[in-house]
């Protein structure tokens, strides 16, 4: 709301009529309205707040009221930041769109997953007191955070082919029986420890592939006296 003239002096003093101000001229006493356009025209946000001077003087309180601010010395490119909050009242409405689980080949599946794939235990030492704690009646390891399909290729780290696992939604555990759950369908793949032959891995450094959604991870393990079956 701006003033189209003001008046000056007071009393037996005051000039008569008053004193136009251009219309891009903010001056004491005008109201301040801080609008948004949400799309379907301009909406009050907050306000009214009032430009106010307590004296003359070359600088100004842009805002008085609650939030008002220190007196700022006006300069050329001069820009003031307001914040404010959206009060929740009887006609604010907000709506929820619930949509299924999104599981197998309909996740997508992003580098950054790949990269939250670790090898449990690692290494792996005889039969571990983390194999003896699942249960597990054979040796194993768990490649945990799997994505629900791909394929885990291993290697000896001189580049022999050692075992490929092919694997979906169906094949995955859940080692803290919360994972599964999640809207990325993630879980925990066991290996037991073979070759393609049905030969115990001997103990050393293996590499690991996963690949699944066009990404590739390349890890270690290490497999130190692996059980006799």
């Amino acid at each position: 709301a701006h003033a189209n003239e003001i008046t000056l002096g007071e009393g037996i003093g005051t000039v008569q009529g008053g004193i136009t101000v251009p219309g891009d001229t903010w001056i004491p006493g005008d109201k301040l309205y801080f609008v948004e356009d949400p799309g379907s025209g301009a909406v009050v946000t907050w306000g009214p707040a009032v430009i106010q001077c307590v004296e003359p003087r070359p600088s100004c309180n842009p805002v008085a009221g609650p939030g008002s601010s220190a007196y700022v010395a006006p300069r050329a490119g001069l820009r003031q930041v307001v914040q404010y909050y959206v009060p929740f009242t009887s006609a604010s409405e907000y709506r929820l769109e619930i949509r299924p689980a999104v599981k197998g080949g309909d996740v997508t599946v992003t580098k950054a997953d790949l990269d939250r794939i670790l090898v449990v235990p690692n290494p792996y030492i005889g039969q571990s007191t983390f194999e003896q704690a699942t249960g597990a009646t054979e040796s194993r390891i768990y490649f945990v955070n799997m994505p629900p399909e791909g394929v885990l290729r291993i290697y000896t780290v001189s580049g022999a082919f050692v075992q490929e696992i092919r694997w979906t939604q169906d094949d995955l555990v859940s080692l803290d029986q919360t994972r599964l759950a999640g809207p990325r369908a993630s879980g925990d793949l066991a290996y037991n420890l073979r070759t393609r032959e049905g030969n115990d891995l001997a103990s050393g450094l293996y590499l690991f592939v996963v690949e699944a959604g066009g990404h590739k991870k390349i890890g270690k393990f290490v497999v130190i006296q692996a059980k006799a079956q």
